[in-house]
């Protein structure tokens, strides 16, 4: 089995996988904080940021409440601009025919594990406020056919509720083989696309068109 195969140090140095043309999202490099010293070190703006979110022209990037009891993603949020330059890449791939539009902004593969992460971004691109989305959600790869879907479902404290043109930075990930690395590191976010199939929001199924 490819799981029980030795990975050779070069592998080891190929564990994050950035997209040519996104923004750079390394957890891993956030510096640690205790909830009280964040809250002691935010200036006014950051703290509103932080609990009601943060503009990018006429999107807002947002926390649920889960993310918001998160040191590390109280930071992240913070030391990576609020995302804005991620999102500011990817607003021009925005469908506003679609109710919700999933945009990838980076990319980590972990060859122990034989599983990618996406960095995306969901977008309530729809006329109304959205508290939860379930659905099926298959990642589609240039030069690579074979994919799965994956089910997705945020509600309650693990989103937040978005207002039309609300955004929620999330993470979605599924299993490749160590062979796929290759192919996977020749993908830009404008070459990843998604297929949704059996969307519900705010528990009810809908089409993802407008």
């Amino acid at each position: 089995m490819l799981k029980n195969r030795k990975i050779d140090c070069i592998l080891l140095f190929l564990l994050t996988i950035l997209l040519a043309s996104c923004q750079k999202t390394d957890l891993s490099t956030v510096t640690t904080y205790s909830i009280q010293n964040i809250e002691n070190t935010l200036t006014e703006q950051q703290n509103d940021a932080v609990n009601n979110g943060f503009k990018v022209g006429k999107y807002i990037v947002l926390l649920s409440e889960n993310n918001k009891k998160s040191e590390q993603d109280i930071a992240t949020f913070i030391e990576n601009d609020f995302f804005e330059k991620a999102l500011l890449k990817a607003e021009a791939r925005i469908d506003p025919n679609k109710k919700i539009n999933i945009l990838t902004y980076s990319m980590h593969y972990s060859p122990e594990e034989e599983r990618y992460t996406l960095g995306v971004f969901f977008i309530n691109s729809s006329k109304d406020n959205i508290n939860s989305i379930k659905m099926l959600v298959k990642p589609k790869f240039k030069n690579i056919k074979e994919s799965e879907f994956i089910n997705v479902h945020f509600e309650g404290d693990d989103f937040p509720n978005l207002p039309i043109n609300g955004v929620s930075p999330r993470t979605i990930s599924a299993s490749a083989p160590i062979e796929y690395l290759d192919k996977l590191k020749e993908n830009t976010g404008s070459d990843i696309t998604f297929e949704i199939k059996d969307l519900e929001i705010n528990g009810e199924k809908l089409g993802n068109e407008n």
